[in-house]
């Protein structure tokens, strides 16, 4: 659905940015952003902690025998098919993104949602765009396509050793507008368990306001904050240096990841600014 170097600092490759744990990072930034800009029905979202990708076209939930009652209430596809509602989209279509919002069907509302990976926990917050005057009165949260919360915001519990998940969310608004989209989320279990290896800098505090101070026992050469957009905020050298106070007050309230380099690794942290 709507659905994006100083030279001694390694280039940040495809494994940087967007998942976020809150002792360690295994992000995914610029490249997947400018894939995802790219597709229709994609996902646009704040909490871009993982890497995804939109699912339009999945052939396991393909059931031609499923009873589909004929009414025609159309959902515009992610391939550009107008099925004549949600039920042959899903089961004859084998779509996993449609909407309401095309120029065809034109009802006012898309799935958008927002994602943060917090150690084994999935947690998801609804960002669902609709129309004026309308509301979402359904949520329904599935991974792998089966049901889990009807809740505007929902915690999912990872499954252990597996690395790859298909999330769904289905609105449906009060003046009739159904809208779903699957995406796959993936996490790398090795790169969270190596960074979560080392004890790292101290960051603090945190939620800061003003100033964020930093401490290590190693000397540090640099930093970068980062929205959660991908999109970075500050960049400052350090210097080598094991103390560093950085000077955040101009920068809008949020969450943010701090990149911190010592000149062989990075190290990663979950910094709220108020």
């Amino acid at each position: 659905m709507s659905c994006r170097r100083q030279a001694a600092i390694p280039p940040l490759d495809a494994s940087f940015f967007m998942e976020v744990c809150l002792k360690s990072f295994d992000m995914k930034v610029v490249n997947m952003l400018k894939t995802l800009a790219l597709l229709p029905f994609c996902l646009a979202f704040a909490f871009h902690l993982g890497a995804q990708e939109v699912i339009c076209v999945d052939s396991t939930h393909y059931n031609p025998d499923q009873a589909c009652l004929a009414i025609f209430d159309p959902v515009c596809g992610c391939d550009h098919s107008i099925p004549s509602n949600s039920c042959y989209a899903f089961a004859y279509n084998a779509l996993s993104c449609w909407t309401g919002v095309c120029p065809e069907v034109n009802s006012g509302c898309e799935v958008k949602f927002e994602y943060a990976i917090d150690g084994d926990e999935l947690h998801l917050t609804n960002q669902s765009i609709i129309g004026v005057g309308d509301s979402i009165t359904t949520f329904i949260w599935n991974n792998n396509y089966e049901p889990f919360s009807q809740e505007e915001n929902a915690v999912f519990s990872l499954p252990d050793g597996e690395t790859e998940f298909k999330i769904s969310l289905q609105i449906r608004t009060q003046n009739g507008c159904d809208a779903y989209c699957t995406y796959r989320i993936t996490r790398s279990i090795d790169a969270v368990e190596e960074l979560a290896k080392a004890a790292g800098p101290d960051v603090f505090p945190n939620p800061a306001s003003g100033t964020l101070h930093i401490r290590f026992q190693e000397p540090l050469e640099h930093l970068s904050l980062f929205s959660l957009d991908g999109k970075e905020r500050l960049r400052r050298p350090l210097g080598k240096v094991q103390e560093a106070e950085v000077d955040v007050a101009r920068l809008a309230s949020g969450v943010y990841v701090l990149v911190l380099f010592d000149g062989e690794r990075r190290y990663y942290r979950k910094v709220v600014l108020q």
